[in-house]
């Protein structure tokens, strides 16, 4: 069996300049220290506290999904603080100061559930949970000068605000807007002094920027520069007194050290561990008894590593002309409530719009004053809109704003291996109730696909690298038979993976089954078409960075 390569579409270009070109530090730092097990990680946080500051982490497993804290002074492997199982989870942030109190927000996959934990108790807020549906890939909080909270969550197509507004006895998320972006973001930071959000794409070069101002206006995002590789994470180093602030970028093995707004400073090679790979970057700034200058923190995949890990910035500011301040806690900003645009006028619902221009509204409410709630698309004529954007479906109806009805199972699987994504189905040629179920288990544990009967029993486990979903191709002439297959792009090694089925409605390998694409291209999702015409099978594969590659299946008379 064989893949002919017929295309590549690349990536959209852009003429920019090259800063990495010019004279830069090169420094390089040993991880310190790492998690101990395997977790499937993808972003950091770091939570500060004189006593005791915290390494927060994500986990995206889906029998411990949720997040785990970890002490930042302790030795490698890192003590666990706490451990949060809300489902599988891919962000989290940090929001200080709050009337005197820290929180730490995240969201859950499963159930798209936002959460606020009171910390360090890690005491949730359950009337703070709001729903927001959707894959989202970052998360970042931004203070203004006039101390009010924003947590801005990132997905695939739009950006959504919230403000984090106190009530009476704790606070609440109130939903002020969402914003259309270009490209789905998988890292933030906020510059505090510049009231700038900058964003990675995944999979990109190249590295944006947007205002950050107390509006309904959706901002403009612009790029603001473009790294040597493909940025991984992104995290900012609040200067002392030069009010110059530092962007710190993420490159896979690497962490390249910019002068807002881009001017190249140095590159932090990381060391320690064999092919490693960093994600989800993250500084902490504050002095502590193991890290005196700080630390960075980051998502980490290496040869037997697959977890967090922390660097030593004790060295590397030095080397690359840093003026260390550790005297930076994010609960210190300035500013005044008395200069606050959210205003009695607009009930508290909005912005008093500047030359007045009257109320600019969040979402979820309307009227002159902003003083009436409302919900996207009424409730879809399927529900009553009893809050912002809240909306109490009849029954028989659910999801988004109540557009979707609900069906209820007839069936369910059996528990098999962590995180699994889409499956399909084959149909038996010899009868409808011989037909299989397949799935995947993309996850390290269990990594495979799954064979199901049509009521969800278990049949069979075949080992596979981490497919990610799967397509069934029939009839295909393979030699001088012709056969069904499975197909998935297998993100464990960046493999095309291949696998017959047989009559009995069971899984094996087959000869060539198993193909690479080109050096460096991460797969992501996958499909198949047959052409009605030629009779040709072809295969599709893209990364996130939305470049795609087809193939054309073929074989010989061995595989």
């Amino acid at each position: 069996m064989g893949l002919r390569y017929l295309a590549c579409a690349a990536a959209i270009s852009a003429v920019a300049m090259h800063p990495w070109l010019a004279t830069a530090a090169d420094v390089e730092a040993n991880i310190t220290a790492l998690t101990g097990g395997e977790l499937e990680a993808d972003w950091t946080n770091m939570f500060y506290s004189k006593e005791k500051p915290l390494l927060l982490g994500n986990d995206g497993g889906a029998a411990t999904g949720g997040f785990h804290a970890w002490d930042l002074n302790s030795d490698s492997p890192l003590s666990e603080v706490k451990s949060m199982i809300t489902g599988r989870t891919k962000i989290i942030t940090t929001v200080y100061n709050v009337t005197g109190k820290d929180y730490a927000v995240t969201i859950a996959m499963p159930d798209s559930i936002i959460r606020v934990y009171e910390m360090p108790g890690f005491k949730e807020i359950e009337s703070a949970q709001v729903t927001m549906l959707g894959d989202w890939a970052a998360m970042c909080s931004w203070r203004t000068n006039s101390l009010n909270d924003y947590v801005f969550l990132f997905g695939k197509s739009v950006v959504v605000q919230y403000v984090v507004r106190p009530t009476k006895d704790s606070i609440e998320l109130v939903e002020v807007q969402s914003i259309p972006v270009p490209t789905e973001f998988s890292g933030c930071a906020v510059v505090q002094s510049q009231a700038k959000m900058v964003v990675n794409a995944d999979d990109d070069k190249d590295v944006y920027v947007f205002n950050l101002k107390e509006s309904t206006i959706a901002p403009e995002i612009t790029k603001l520069g473009e790294a040597a590789e493909d940025v991984t994470g992104i995290a900012t180093y609040v200067s002392n007194s030069t009010g110059t602030d530092y962007l710190f970028v993420a490159q896979e093995s690497s962490i390249a050290v910019y002068k807002y707004p881009f001017d190249l400073v140095g590159n932090i090679k990381l060391n320690g561990l064999e092919d490693i790979e960093v994600q989800g970057l993250s500084i902490y700034q504050g002095s502590s008894s193991k890290y005196p200058s700080g630390a960075l923190g980051f998502a980490v995949e290496a040869d037997n590593v697959a977890g967090f890990g922390v660097v030593s910035l004790d060295s590397a500011l030095d080397d690359l002309g840093i003026e260390a301040n550790t005297a930076y806690d994010p609960r210190n900003a300035t500013g005044s409530r008395d200069r606050s645009p959210i205003c009695d006028a607009c009930s508290s619902n909005g912005y008093c719009q500047e030359n007045a221009l009257g109320c600019g509204c969040f979402a979820g409410f309307t009227g002159d004053k902003c003083e009436r709630v409302q919900c996207t698309k009424d409730c879809s004529g399927h529900g009553e809109c009893i809050g912002p954007q809240q909306c109490k479906c009849e029954n028989g109806w659910g999801g988004l704003f109540c557009s979707a009805v609900l069906v209820e199972a007839s069936y369910e699987t059996d528990q098999n291996g962590g995180d699994g994504d889409d499956p399909a189905i084959w149909i038996s040629p010899e009868s409808a109730d011989k037909s299989r179920i397949i799935t995947t288990t993309k996850s390290t544990e269990g990594a495979g696909l799954g064979v199901f009967d049509l009521k969800g029993k278990l049949l069979q486990t075949l080992p596979a690298a981490e497919p990610n979903n799967v397509d069934m191709i029939y009839g295909f002439q393979a030699g001088n038979r012709t056969v069904d297959l499975a197909f998935a792009a297998c993100r464990g090694d960046d493999t095309l993976c291949l696998f017959e089925m047989t009559s009995n409605g069971t899984l094996k390998d087959i000869p060539g089954g198993i193909q690479p694409v080109p050096e460096d291209y991460k797969v992501y999702g996958s499909c198949v078409y047959k052409s009605p015409t030629s009779g040709k099978q072809y295969l599709f594969v893209n990364e996130k960075s939305a470049r795609y590659l087809q193939y054309e299946l073929t074989s010989n008379s061995n595989a």
